[in-house]
């Protein structure tokens, strides 16, 4: 079988297998009416996103924004995200870990993994995968810069996301800029972490800085977001149980804490029970 034919064969069963699962309640997005997810901007569905990380570094940053987006596409009709990527460059940007996206708030039953040898396959699986009416997602990890991924790859993926209704976003490394044809350019990078309620030198909640470079402000997206010199919207976000929220100051601790209070009753306690602690 030709390598294209069984690409998109494997995608058909994974998608199949997908759609015969029921979604819980609990872990079902609301779709296009959601304008926002946490207090950062909902994408919504039939757009197509570039996504940049400065280094693959931040890959699992980046990785979590485009899936934090999908998230909140899921509906009862389109139940799977699909996430492909290139076989040489699993090893530079990883993988998805199951139990790390259950703790994220995202079942993995929902997600498909799909690999291709080069990146025009890559492109026309994305074409592909976005035409299924199952998919509410789909995301393209590229690590490097690729000749086929250009502005008029990015205007057919655009196309192909309006007339689909399937979110696309293209997962990007660097910091160069070309024209393309994409909805929205978001800048995703790893950020100091939260201070921690109960030890200040403890490491708190992973947290991220997300950059609207391209696209605008949507309407209804609150207040949460502020904006650089550049005029440019950005958003602190933090990492809880219920997958990335905006980073808001907490009076009792401080900006970009856990939010978590020291048990009641709780007090320093001494070298020994009783006993001089200089002795």
């Amino acid at each position: 079988m030709p390598a294209h034919d069984q690409v998109i064969a494997d995608l058909r069963a994974s998608i199949e297998s997908i759609e015969r699962r029921s979604v819980p309640a609990e872990r079902q997005g609301s779709g296009e009416g959601d304008k926002t997810a946490g207090g950062v901007p909902q994408v919504g569905a039939g757009t197509l996103s570039e996504v940049f990380a400065t280094g693959t570094r931040d890959a699992g940053a980046g990785f979590g924004f485009c899936l934090l987006q999908a998230r909140g596409l899921l509906t009862p009709e389109r139940r799977a995200v699909l996430f492909l990527q290139m076989h040489n460059e699993a090893q530079e940007t990883g993988l998805p870990y199951g139990p790390g996206l259950l703790r994220f708030g995202f079942d993995p039953e929902m997600l498909a993994v799909v690999r291709t040898d080069t990146a025009a396959e890559l492109l026309w699986a994305m074409e592909e995968a976005a035409g299924c009416n199952g998919v509410a997602a789909v995301i393209g990890d590229f690590a490097r810069d690729y000749k086929p991924l250009d502005f008029t790859a990015s205007r057919r993926l655009g196309l192909r996301a309006e007339t689909s209704g399937t979110a696309l976003f293209v997962l990007r490394y660097g910091v160069a800029r070309e024209a393309s044809a994409a909805t929205f350019r978001w800048h995703v990078a790893a950020m100091p972490s939260a201070a921690e309620g109960f030890d200040a030198r403890a490491p708190g909640a992973a947290r991220y800085k997300v950059t609207l470079e391209k696209g605008g402000r949507r309407p209804g997206t609150g207040g949460a977001g502020r904006r650089d010199a550049s005029g440019r919207d950005f958003w602190l976000l933090r990492w809880t149980e219920n997958g990335l929220v905006a980073d808001i100051a907490d009076k009792r601790h401080g900006a970009g804490t856990s939010g978590r209070t020291a048990l009641s009753g709780a007090h320093a306690a001494g070298l020994g029970h009783r006993l001089p602690q200089t002795a």
